[in-house]
């Protein structure tokens, strides 16, 4: 064995720890979406291209593989609508929900943003693709748009061609003996390839009176469906193809020289004769043939399903259940992090929050793979919806998630072990006039320094429950607060022990104190908080979320900005010197003074593990030093991967320091460089070990105590770099004190903190 080898199986020993995770490089950026529904099905040979509300996933059926195409690897947005594939130019052509438009040669993507940026009155979607002699053309709700597939721009559109050059919101369309057919709600209208003017509606002559949707030109006849049947044009007659049932008709087309009818219980396949064969399965969006014959259907809930003769094949990427999320919490103890997968209508505003009966229940992720819930088969989760906060306890290996609408569910090591609702516990129902209407809204979690459980309950009469360590169930009114309460965070300080709660309707932050005597409210103390100079001086009395940083600093997001208070402690002193007004962070830009973020709404700030803080917004997401002085970060859709500028919330997997963002589109996951750390050194791994030629990223040192100098040598004891550690993580660019790339060979990483009683030495191996 050489001293490379040797020299290697050393090296890899001290990266171990990290093998259990799938950790992106530094900087990088991952998607985690659900491909359980998909809608739309493009083809190339035995190359599958699957589109949904997340993406793109591409299978295929002769090596049984999957390859994902995301916004963070090629695409240009999210929520696709319709897919096609142009076999002359080999060209995938991706449509959005919003009219953005993907052209995908040779690896490269291409974006056609022209429909999405331009100002037209009224709806702008693209409903459906023709392939026409190198050319894509766009039925939009607006007319047609042509694309030249060989110079991928747009070359003509044809709008306002209906009757009298009104405005014909187009289906499909479909070339057939020399006529472009467009079929709309208004008829079936058609022009002369031949005219010199497709954008005149002289142009235009209506065939059928009666709404047509899906065409297709195929075997010397024209197809056009009309609701439930299916009609047939020679170039002189119509008649009407059998083997239909009475339901909706959701696609036409071809696939492997067969003509796919696709409706919702049964795809029906016509031979060159029109003899159908029924095929039958329910919930197909869409499907195609594999070139051995097996059927390949977009399925509801089912993801890509292939009908073999052994048994169907269930094609679904890995990603959570659903693509909403509220909040995240994360598990030191299990390693796990887990996600609220419901929302609340009216977050953001101040007229309270509704229930959206949002089914996608919650999401856990250990670090590579998510976990379906479905497989917990248990009937509180089931009969639950708009899961909203969660909360992971180590100390007792508890986790709680607030269901707005329900109650709260317990989890035990990961695993439903209670509910609590008005039957078992004093969280309150909804109060109003009607009776008969109940619910539970629990909307807040959080543990105290004590170890007590609160729960936030909105509109109950008494709004905000305790679960002691011995479990006895208390409630408090909150001397008459406003009792639309939302989140709570706890000041775990053992001098304060205050809980922090968010109100939903622009009546102010509520500060309270369960006194000495936690059954009792005698000794209870409440204040609120609002914009009032000397009561708070908050942006807004729309108070959207907390956190506490480690410098026991409360961070406040409002619905107008972002603010601090300094020292919380001060809330229920009685020292009128003691302010507890909050301040913002003001910048000095030339003359002019501007606050930090302005008037934006915060959704969600979370503290890392370097005390900085990263902060959601409806405009992107920022990273800020310790201070919030210093921007480190700053991601919105137009410089990053990031699915929406609407973030709600933000999580962090303190095991890599990846952080995760819940958008409005889906979640999707950025390689931090911080971790949580303890005052000893942990598992100490570095990522990636060895550094081989191709890998130009940075390398993650993590298992660090906290705040250590890194110091990083040669093989001779040369200093070739120094940092210190965010928390428990450092980073190395491959590059000494000049800028230049290190040679080949063995680095020494030593740790140490400040008067090295704690110390690690590492190394690394480079590689040009």
């Amino acid at each position: 064995m050489n001293k490379l080898t040797l020299l290697l199986i050393s090296v890899l020993q001290v990266s171990i720890g990290l093998a259990q995770y799938k950790v992106p490089e530094l900087n990088a950026w991952r998607t985690h979406l659900s491909y359980w529904n998909n809608s739309t099905i493009a083809q190339n040979n035995n190359q599958i291209y699957v589109g949904s509300i997340s993406g793109v996933f591409m299978y295929d059926a002769d090596e049984v593989s999957v390859q994902l195409l995301t916004k963070v690897n090629g695409l240009s947005d999210v929520e696709v609508t319709k897919l096609a594939f142009d076999e002359e130019t080999q060209t995938l052509i991706v449509v959005y929900k919003n009219s953005n438009v993907d052209l995908i040669q040779n690896g490269k993507t291409y974006n056609i943003r022209s429909i999405l940026d331009q100002s037209i009155i009224g709806d702008k979607s693209i409903n459906d693709i023709l392939l026409y002699a190198n050319h894509a053309y766009l039925a939009c709700s607006f007319g047609i748009v042509k694309i030249n597939l060989a110079t991928l721009q747009i070359v003509d559109s044809y709008q306002n061609i209906g009757a009298n050059g009104t405005t014909l919101a187009v289906n499909d369309l479909a070339v057939f003996n020399q006529y472009m057919y467009a079929s709309s709600s208004m008829g079936l209208y058609r022009a002369s390839l031949t005219s010199s003017n497709l954008s005149d509606f002289n142009s235009w002559h209506m065939q059928i009176s009666d709404s047509t949707n899906q065409l297709l030109a195929v075997n010397g006849y024209l197809l056009a469906s009309n609701s439930n049947k299916i009609l047939r044009f020679d170039g002189l007659n119509w008649d009407t193809l059998s083997g239909l049932s009475g339901s909706e008709i959701r696609n036409i087309r071809i696939s492997q020289n067969k003509i796919l009818v696709v409706q919702p219980e049964r795809i029906i396949t016509y031979d060159n004769s029109f003899t159908p064969t029924v095929f039958s399965k329910v919930g197909s969006e869409d499907a195609v043939l594999t070139s051995k014959g097996y059927y390949a259907m977009a399925i509801h809930s089912q993801g890509l399903v292939v009908a073999e003769p052994t048994g169907d094949r269930y094609i679904i990427p890995q990603g959570p259940d659903g693509n909403t999320a509220a909040k995240f919490s994360y598990s030191a103890k299990h390693k796990k992090l887990i996600v609220s997968g419901g929302y609340v209508d009216g977050f953001g505003g101040a007229a309270g929050w509704k229930p959206t009966y949002n089914n996608n229940k919650f999401y856990i992720y250990d670090g590579n793979n998510w976990q379906s819930v479905s497989a917990f088969n248990n009937t509180w989760i089931e009969n639950s919806r708009d899961f909203l906060d969660v909360l992971c306890d180590d100390k007792t290996n508890k986790t709680y998630l607030t269901s707005f609408g329900k109650g709260l569910l317990e989890l035990t090591d990961f695993k439903p072990t209670n509910f609590y609702d008005t039957s078992n516990s004093t969280i309150g129902y909804f109060t109003n006039e009607f009776i008969a209407y109940r619910p539970v809204f629990a909307a807040g979690t959080a543990i105290d320094n004590n170890g007590n459980l609160w729960v936030t309950s909105y509109g109950a009469a008494k709004p905000l429950a305790v679960k002691t360590t011995n479990n006895q169930w208390y409630s408090f009114g909150l001397n008459g607060a406003n009792n639309a309460v939302g989140f709570i965070v706890c000041d775990d300080a053992p001098t304060r022990n205050n809980k922090w709660i968010t109100n939903s309707r622009g009546a102010g932050l509520i500060v309270y104190n369960e006194g000495a005597n936690i059954a009792s409210e005698a000794d209870d103390q409440v204040k609120i908080l609002t914009k009032e100079k000397g009561k708070g001086a908050l942006p807004s009395n729309n108070i959207l979320c907390m956190a506490l940083d480690k410098n026991g600093e409360m961070w406040i997001g409002t619905d107008a900005g972002l603010c601090i208070i300094s020292n919380p402690t001060s809330v229920f002193s009685n020292d009128s010197k003691n302010s507890y007004d909050a301040r913002q962070l003001i910048f000095n830009t030339g003359s002019f003074n501007s606050i930090f973020l302005g008037t934006d709404a915060i959704y969600s700030i979370k503290v890392d593990g370097a005390n900085r803080k990263w902060i959601a917004t409806r405009n992107g997401v920022w990273l800020v030093s310790e201070d919030g002085y210093t921007v480190i970060r700053n991601f919105t859709t137009e410089n990053s991967p990031l699915l929406s500028n609407v973030v709600y919330d933000i999580g962090i997997f303190e095991e890599t320091g990846e952080v995760f963002f819940s958008t409005e589109k889906g979640i999707l996951s950025y390689a931090g460089d911080a971790t949580n750390a303890d005052d000893k050194h942990g598992s100490v791994f570095v990522y990636p070990n060895p550094v081989r030629p191709e890998y130009k990223g940075d390398i993650g040192i993590r298992g660090l105590a906290n705040k250590t100098n890194v110091k990083i040598t040669d093989i001779a004891g040369n200093l070739v770099y120094e940092t210190q550690a965010n928390g428990g993580m450092a980073t190395w660019n491959c590059r000494n004190f000049n800028g230049n790339r290190v040679a080949t060979g063995v680095y020494i990483i030593y740790s140490s903190n400040e008067d090295a009683t704690e110390t690690f030495v590492t190394k690394i191996l480079v590689i040009n």
